[in-house]
């Protein structure tokens, strides 16, 4: 957890612009569509298919609500 915090910290420091995808464990199930973007609870157990992390991926391209 530190790492992931010390990564925020170098990015929010630096002049880009960035969002940061923090996904659970990755399936290679169909693009179900039913995903929550921002800071859901994840417990254990928390998944998601690759096709729906490619979509939000797809979707920060042109999104700026999460822009850090």
């Amino acid at each position: 957890m530190k790492d992931k915090q010390k990564q925020l910290e170098l990015l929010q420091q630096s002049r880009l612009e960035f969002v940061v995808l923090r996904a659970p464990v990755l399936t290679d199930g169909p693009k179900k569509g039913g995903y929550t973007v921002g800071y859901p609870p994840m417990g254990p157990g928390a998944q998601i298919s690759r096709a729906d992390i490619a979509a939000v991926m797809l979707e920060q391209l042109t999104d700026s609500k999460f822009l850090g």
